[in-house]
């Protein structure tokens, strides 16, 4: 073979290697756009925060006081068929009671408070056990409403957002005259549950608020106002909530 076609045969197959190589390497064209999405769920499952407090002039006994206490509600929402994993502790506290500077009329020195959470999955039996918890010296309780499993809600939510970032991908795409091609880079921002800082309602008031707080003065008036108090305190029931998920995607424009 003649020099010269040697020559040009190896310039060839480096010029192709090298079309290659930038081809392998070059940047894509490419384009970004945000999905977002709202699913709406029920609630079904409650959470119960249940309050003890009790005074005494001394600290421990004002400890041991709201121990007792608080063993007689977990007796109760206990016979009221909460099972034991659906009870946990909150927070024991002891410490000095404010003094308003008349001795006459100061209260005990020391007031004590213990708290848990009850997890409820019957909500028909919700204001049966928030009844049982009062009658026993509960003296504030508050009632909060979540899922049990927000798996399902977060993968619909996740499903959701990233329809929509493709469908405005493909909006953009007809408009300009190009074709949507293949993800290159997905983020992902967590899908947000909402917490609604409700303001504190009665229990016997029937109304769209979904948190209650209760006073044990208060439970009494109310459980004199009803004429069948065995059935429990009206709760108001869980309203359909919202989640939200936003996700960024980047396309390949072709």
């Amino acid at each position: 073979m003649k020099p010269s076609l040697l020559a040009g045969g190896l310039f060839l197959a480096l010029l192709i290697a090298i079309v290659v190589v930038i081809d392998l390497v070059r940047i894509p064209s490419m384009f970004e756009v945000d999905g977002n999405s709202q699913i709406t769920y029920v609630p079904d499952t409650a959470q119960v925060d249940v309050e003890v407090t009790e005074q005494a002039d001394v600290s421990n006994d004002a400890a041991q006081k709201v121990a007792v206490t608080m063993a007689s509600v977990i007796d109760a929402l206990k016979a009221d068929g909460v099972a034991d994993a659906d009870i946990s502790s909150l927070g024991v506290s002891s410490s000095p009671t404010a003094q308003d500077g008349n001795s006459a009329t100061n209260p005990p020195a020391y007031t004590a408070q213990q708290s848990i959470r009850v997890v409820v999955h019957n909500l028909p039996r919700l204001g049966i056990l928030a009844a049982a918890a009062s009658s026993a010296g509960a003296d504030n309780w508050s009632v909060s409403y979540t899922l049990a499993d927000n798996t399902k809600a977060e993968t619909e939510a996740r499903q959701a957002a990233l329809q929509d970032a493709i469908k405005a991908a493909d909006t953009y795409a007809a408009q300009g005259g190009f074709r949507r091609g293949r993800v290159l880079k997905l983020l992902e921002s967590d899908v947000q549950f909402p917490y609604a800082d409700y303001a504190n309602r009665d229990f016997v008031v029937n109304s769209p608020q979904r948190q209650v707080v209760v006073t044990a003065a208060r439970a009494a008036n109310a459980i004199a106002r009803q004429p069948q108090s065995t059935a429990g305190f009206v709760i108001p029931k869980p309203e359909p909530e919202t989640a939200t998920a936003t996700v960024n995607v980047l396309f390949e424009l072709k």
